[in-house]
C-alpha cells in the first residue's frame, strides 16, 4: 500500500533552505546594526557630501576633528531639536527648498546658521564628485534665498573690499571676490565698509547666523589663512556649550522619506524582505498543489459475515500468508473427502493421495489430486474445491 506524501521539498533542501534563509536574516540585521548610513555617493556641487572645490566635506571633518559632535540630516524639517543643537543650512538650493521649509526650520530651532549660495555648478564626467566648472550664481537667485529669511537683504559683490571688522573677524578671512550682504535686519560680527560677511539676525526669536559667502567654509577656501580658525569661532559662537552640530542636507535635495516600503525594500533589509516574500510563495504554492476535487471518503464498513470473511480476507493477502492458508485448507479439505468415502484410512499423506486419486480413476471421474500443485496456491484451492464437489457428487 502506497502513502500519499505533502512534502514539496526533501528533508535535506529543506535544511539548507533554512540554514541560508536564517544566515541572510542575521546579516540583514547585523549590517543594519552596525552598517554605514546610507549616504549619497559621488555627489558633487556645494553640499556636505561633496568633495568637490565647493564642496562641505572638509568643514564637516573639521568639525569632527574638534570632537564637535556632527551628524548630516536628511530628513524633512518637522520636529524640534534639542535647544543646544545647532541646525546649519549650507547653501540652500533655490530649485529644492521654499519658503516654508526654510521658515518651519527657523521656527523649529533656536539656533541656525544659513550659509547663503554663491556658485552654480557643473559635476565632471571624468572625475565623479568633482566638478567641471562653476559660475556665479545671479544675484537674483541669491536674494531670492534671503528673503526667505528677511525681507529687504541685498547682496553686493564689491570688486575691492576694505578692512575687515568685528569681533568674529579675527585677522581677516580670506576669500577671493567675496559675496556679501546689506541689511538693517543684521547685527554684523564679521563686515567691511561695502557689506555684512558674517550677521545675526535682529528681532528673531531663535539665534540665526547668515554667512553671506560660503567660500570661507569650502573645501578649497577653509585652509586658506586663519579660514578655519573663524569658521571655528562662528560655529562656537552660535553653538553653546557641548551642543550638537546638525547639517541639513534637505536643502539641496537630499530627502530621506520614511516609508515603510523604501525603508523595506533598501539594503540591509532588502535581503530579509525577499526571503519574506521567498516564504510566502512557497507557503502560497504548497497550499496551491492541496486545491482540486475532494477526495472521496472511505466506504463505511459493512456489517455481516460476508464483509467479515472478506475483511479477514484482505488482511491475510496483504500479510504475505495466502500460500499457508490455501495449503491448510487443501489439507483439510481432502482429509474430509477421505473420511467421507472412507478411503486411506492409517495412510500417510502421498499414500492417502494416491488412492483418492485411483478412486476417482475407478469411477471415470475427470479430475485428480495430484494436479492441484500447477499454478497460483489461490488456483490450487480451486482445483481442491472442485475436486471435492466432484469427489462427493455435488456435495
Amino acid at each position: 500500500m502506497s502513502v500519499a506524501r505533502d512534502n514539496v521539498f526533501s528533508g535535506r533542501v529543506a535544511f539548507w533552505l533554512l540554514v541560508i534563509g536564517t544566515a541572510a536574516l542575521a546579516g540583514s540585521i547585523l549590517l543594519g546594526i552596525f552598517g554605514e548610513p546610507d549616504a549619497p555617493r559621488q555627489a558633487s556641487g556645494s553640499n556636505a557630501y561633496s568633495d568637490s572645490a565647493v564642496g562641505h566635506a572638509a568643514f564637516v571633518a573639521l568639525l569632527k576633528a574638534q570632537d564637535i559632535p556632527t551628524e548630516i540630516s536628511r530628513l524633512p524639517p518637522g520636529g524640534r531639536l534639542p535647544a543646544r543643537t545647532v541646525v546649519v543650512l549650507a547653501t540652500p538650493d533655490p530649485g529644492a527648498i521654499d519658503e516654508e521649509s526654510i521658515r518651519a526650520i527657523l521656527n523649529g530651532n533656536t539656533r541656525v546658521l544659513v550659509v547663503l549660495p554663491k556658485w552654480t555648478t557643473r559635476p565632471s564626467q571624468d572625475h565623479p564628485g568633482w566638478i567641471a566648472s562653476a559660475d556665479l550664481m545671479p544675484r537674483d537667485r541669491v536674494e531670492d534665498v534671503a528673503a526667505m529669511l528677511t525681507a529687504g537683504m541685498t547682496v553686493v559683490r564689491p570688486a575691492d573690499v576694505g578692512d575687515w571688522r568685528g569681533r568674529l573677524a579675527g585677522d581677516g578671512p580670506v576669500i577671493d571676490a567675496p559675496q556679501l550682504v546689506r541689511s538693517p535686519h543684521l547685527l554684523p560680527l564679521i563686515e567691511t565698509d561695502e557689506g555684512v560677511l558674517l550677521g545675526l539676525l535682529r528681532n528673531s526669536g531663535a539665534r540665526v547666523a547668515v554667512l553671506s559667502d560660503p567660500d570661507l567654509l569650502s573645501n578649497a577656501g577653509l585652509h586658506r589663512g586663519g579660514n578655519a580658525d573663524i569658521v571655528l569661532a562662528m560655529i562656537e559662537d552660535i553653538r553653546p556649550g557641548d551642543g550638537m552640530v546638525v547639517i541639513d542636507e534637505t536643502v539641496h535635495g537630499f530627502v530621506h522619506v520614511e516609508s515603510i516600503w523604501r525603508f523595506l525594500l533598501t539594503p540591509p533589509w532588502l535581503g530579509a524582505s525577499l526571503l519574506a516574500l521567498l516564504a510566502a510563495v512557497l507557503t502560497v504554492w504548497l497550499a496551491a498543489i492541496r486545491f482540486g476535487a475532494p477526495v472521496a471518503p472511505s466506504p463505511p464498513v459493512q456489517s455481516g459475515k460476508t464483509s467479515l470473511v472478506a475483511n479477514g480476507a484482505g488482511l491475510l493477502v496483504h500479510g504475505g500468508h495466502l500460500r499457508h492458508i490455501t495449503a491448510r485448507y487443501g489439507a483439510a479439505t481432502v482429509a474430509d473427502v477421505a473420511e467421507r468415502l472412507h478411503v486411506g484410512a492409517g495412510h500417510d499423506e502421498r499414500e492417502q493421495h494416491a488412492l483418492l486419486d485411483e478412486a476417482a480413476r475407478r469411477r471415470g471421474l475427470r479430475l485428480r489430486l495430484e494436479e492441484k500443485g500447477n499454478g497460483t496456491p489461490l488456483a490450487a484451492a480451486r482445483h481442491v474445491h472442485a475436486w471435492k464437489r466432484e469427489m462427493l457428487g455435488g456435495s
